[in-house]
C-alpha cells in the first residue's frame, strides 16, 4: 500500500505550493478532500501508514487553518509557522505544529463631537436663596460701590466660599475682607479684616479645594518701586498676613489659574514654590468664527477625559466662563451670556446636554467666584435704599 504513503506526502505537497501563490482556501480544501478520497486503508493494523495518515493530516489541517486565519486577518496578524519535527520520528510520536499569533496594538483616538446649542438647551427654573442680607457702606456688615459718574465704579468682588461655610468677600471701596457667617438673613454675623493701607485686591480672588485663599494685590509696598502687584498665599483663619507673597508681572488685568501643579498668572508658573490642592477639571476654549461679521458665531470647546466637545452658539451670542474657574470636577462647565438684555448662566456637562437658568443682574464683576458641586454663591443688588443680597443658587 504504497499509494496512502505517497498520496499522503503529494497531498501535503500540493498544499504547501498553493499556500506560496495566493492561497486559495476553497481549492485547497477541494483538493486535499479528492486525494482522502482514493485512499483505501485496507491494512489497519500497519503502525507506519497510521504513522503517515497521521501526519499528512496534521500538516494538511495546521496549514489550512493558519490559511483561514492570515486570511481573515490580513491587515491586522502576521502568522508566523513555527512547525518542528523530531530529528527521529517513531510509530507513536506525531509531529506538533505551532502556530504563534502576533497581536496589534490598538490606539483609542479621542471622542471630537459638536454640538448646536439650540438644539439641545433645556431651560430650567432657577433654585436660589437669600441666605444674607448686607447695607451699602462703610459699616460693619456692609459693602460699598464707588461714587464715580465717569468711570466704571469699583465694586466689591464675587463671593467666595471656605470650606467650613463661611463667604469670603473683598470689600474694594473700603479695602477690607468681609466674612459673612450666612445663618438667618435678618441677622448678619460678619467680621471685617483691613488691608494695608493704599493696598487693594484688584483681581477676583480665588480659593483652592483646600480653603487656601489666592489674591492679586495691588498698592505701594514700600519697596521703592511704586505701585505695583503682588500675589499673596493666604490662610483664611489669619487674612491679615499671608503665608507668602509674589511679584507679579503687571498692574491690573492678571489673569489667574490654578492647576494640580502650579499657580500660573497670565499663562507663566508663579516664582517660588507654590502648588495649589486642586482637583482635575475640564480644559475651556473660546472661538470666535469671525469678529467682524454680523453673523460672528462663539463656540466652546471642552476637553474632558480625552473627548472634545464643541459647544456651537448662536451667531452674535457671546458666552464666557461663569466666574474665574467654570470648570468644575465633575467636567461640566459654567458658562454665562446676555440674551436680550438678561443674564443666563449655561451648565455645558460632559454628555453633551445644555440645562440654562435666567439669573437677576448682579453686583459683582464675575458674577460666581466659586462653583462646587452642590451650587454657587452670587451677590445681587434689591431695595431702596440700596442693600446687597448674598444669594445662594443650586446648579442647574
Amino acid at each position: 500500500m504504497t499509494t496512502i504513503d505517497d498520496r499522503g506526502r503529494n497531498a501535503a505537497a500540493d498544499l504547501r505550493a498553493t499556500m506560496t501563490d495566493d492561497f486559495d482556501v476553497d481549492a485547497g480544501l477541494a483538493r486535499v478532500r479528492a486525494g482522502q478520497d482514493l485512499v483505501e486503508l485496507s491494512d489497519p493494523e500497519s503502525p507506519r501508514r497510521r504513522w503517515m495518515f497521521a501526519a499528512a493530516a496534521a500538516i494538511t489541517v495546521g496549514l489550512v487553518g493558519a490559511g483561514v486565519f492570515a486570511l481573515q486577518n490580513r491587515d491586522t496578524v502576521e502568522v508566523t509557522d513555527t512547525t518542528t519535527a523530531p530529528t527521529t520520528p517513531d510509530s507513536t510520536t506525531p509531529i506538533p505544529t505551532t502556530t504563534t499569533l502576533i497581536p496589534t496594538t490598538t490606539t483609542l483616538i479621542p471622542t471630537d463631537r459638536e454640538v448646536i446649542v439650540a438644539d439641545v438647551v433645556e431651560t430650567v427654573e432657577p433654585v436660589g436663596e437669600s441666605v444674607a442680607t448686607l447695607g451699602n457702606g462703610s459699616a460693619p456688615g456692609q459693602l460699598a460701590v464707588e461714587d464715580c459718574q465717569e468711570c466704571e465704579p469699583a465694586r466689591p468682588w464675587a463671593p467666595v466660599q471656605l470650606l467650613d461655610g463661611r463667604v469670603l468677600i473683598a470689600d474694594t471701596v473700603n479695602g477690607r475682607w468681609v466674612v459673612v457667617a450666612p445663618t438667618d438673613p435678618t441677622s448678619v454675623e460678619s467680621t471685617e479684616v483691613p488691608w494695608p493701607s493704599d493696598v487693594i485686591v484688584s483681581e477676583q480672588p480665588m480659593v483652592d479645594d483646600a480653603g487656601t485663599v489666592y489674591a492679586v494685590m495691588t498698592g505701594d509696598f514700600g519697596e521703592g518701586q511704586g505701585r505695583t502687584s503682588q500675589l499673596w498665599v493666604v490662610n483664611p483663619d489669619n487674612l491679615a498676613e499671608p503665608l507668602s507673597n509674589h511679584p507679579m508681572p503687571a498692574i491690573g488685568g492678571i489673569k489667574i489659574e490654578l492647576t494640580p501643579t502650579q499657580v500660573l498668572v497670565q499663562g507663566s508658573p508663579v516664582d517660588g514654590q507654590v502648588t495649589p490642592v486642586i482637583s482635575d477639571r475640564p480644559t475651556v476654549e473660546y472661538i470666535t468664527a469671525n469678529p467682524v461679521s454680523t453673523q460672528d458665531s462663539t463656540s466652546v470647546r471642552v476637553t474632558w477625559n480625552g473627548t472634545v466637545t464643541t459647544f456651537n452658539y448662536a451667531p452674535t451670542t457671546y458666552p464666557s466662563g461663569f466666574g474665574p474657574m467654570p470648570g468644575l470636577a465633575d467636567g461640566s462647565v459654567m458658562i454665562t451670556l446676555l440674551i436680550d438684555g438678561q443674564p443666563f448662566v449655561d451648565r455645558l456637562t460632559p454628555d453633551g446636554q445644555v440645562r440654562r437658568m435666567a439669573l437677576p443682574p448682579d453686583g459683582s464683576p464675575f458674577g460666581a467666584a466659586w462653583v462646587d458641586g452642590a451650587g454657587f454663591y452670587r451677590l445681587e443688588t434689591s431695595g431702596d435704599p440700596w442693600q446687597w443680597d448674598l444669594v445662594h443658587y443650586v446648579l442647574p
